[in-house]
C-alpha cells in the first residue's frame, strides 16, 4: 500500500460505509486515524504532544463542564448537526460487545463524537489483535481487551463517560435485559464477541423491548457486513435544504 493508511484501517474504513449513519469521521479537528489518535494520547503522557486535541482546549471551571466549555470542544460537530441533536448524543451511551476491527474503528469515532461508552470484551490481547485494536499496545498482551483499551478509549474524550461493562453470557432474556439496560445503541462485533447466534438473538430481542438500536457488524478482509434493527418505528430529521427540517418516520 506504500505511503497510504495501513490495510487494517482500510478495512474498518469500508465497514464505517455500510454504518455510514453512525460513523462518519465526526471531528474533523482530530486526527483522520485511530493510530494517529491513541498515538497523540501516548505523547501526552511523555510530555511530547504535537498537537492539542480539541478536548484539551477547554478550562474546565466545574466538574459538570459549562454549555460554552462543551462547546468549545464540539463546535464543528454543532454547526453541523445543531445544539440539540448534539446534546442527544452527549446523554447516550453505546454499548459494545466486542473490540474486532469494526467497533475498534467505531468506538474511536463515537466517543470523539460525544457518546458515553461501555466496553465488554473478555478475550485476551495477542499480537495479532494489535494489528487492528490501536487503543493497545505490545504491553498489553495478555490483558483483556477490555481492559487493556479502556484508558486509552477514555482520554479521547474527557466529556464522555467510558467504563467496562459485564463479561457474562446472556443465557435468557432476563439476563440479555440487564446487559442492555441504559444504553441506547447496541453493537455487536461478530465473531469477536457474543458468538452464539441464540445470545445475539437474546440481546436483540431486548434491545427490541428497551427501544435500544441494534447493530451486528462484521469485517474481515476485503469485505464487511452489518445488520441493523432499528426498533419498529425509526424517526429521523431530514433537512430540506430550505432552512426547515422534516421528521420522517
Amino acid at each position: 500500500i506504500g505511503s497510504r493508511a495501513p490495510f487494517t484501517q482500510i478495512r474498518a474504513r469500508r465497514a464505517r460505509v455500510a454504518l455510514a449513519a453512525l460513523s462518519e469521521p465526526l471531528i474533523p479537528k482530530r486526527s483522520s486515524t485511530g493510530a494517529r489518535a491513541v498515538s497523540d494520547l501516548k505523547s501526552r503522557k511523555r510530555g511530547q504532544l504535537s498537537q492539542t486535541p480539541a478536548a484539551a482546549m477547554a478550562t474546565f471551571t466545574t466538574t459538570k463542564p459549562s454549555e460554552e466549555e462543551t462547546n468549545k470542544v464540539y463546535d464543528r460537530q454543532i454547526r453541523l448537526w445543531g445544539a440539540d441533536a448534539q446534546r442527544r448524543i452527549q446523554a447516550s451511551r453505546v454499548l459494545f460487545l466486542g473490540l474486532g476491527p469494526a467497533n475498534v474503528e467505531l468506538c474511536k469515532n463515537l466517543v470523539l463524537a460525544g457518546f458515553s461508552a461501555t466496553i465488554c470484551d473478555h478475550r485476551k490481547v495477542d499480537a495479532a489483535s494489535l494489528g487492528y485494536n490501536f487503543f493497545a499496545d505490545a504491553e498489553s498482551i495478555g490483558k483483556s481487551a477490555a481492559e487493556a483499551s479502556i484508558e486509552n478509549i477514555a482520554e479521547l474524550n474527557p466529556f464522555a463517560d467510558v467504563k467496562i461493562g459485564s463479561t457474562s453470557s446472556c443465557t435468557d432474556a432476563k439476563t440479555a435485559d440487564e446487559l442492555v439496560e441504559g444504553h441506547g445503541v447496541v453493537i455487536i462485533d461478530v465473531p469477536c464477541a457474543r458468538g452464539s447466534e441464540e445470545e445475539r438473538r437474546l440481546i436483540n430481542e431486548a434491545c427490541r423491548k428497551s427501544g435500544a438500536k441494534f447493530l451486528a457488524v462484521r469485517c474481515s478482509g476485503d469485505g464487511a457486513a452489518a445488520f441493523l434493527d432499528l426498533g419498529a418505528e425509526h424517526t429521523y430529521v431530514v433537512e430540506t435544504g430550505e432552512g426547515a427540517k422534516k421528521t420522517t418516520s
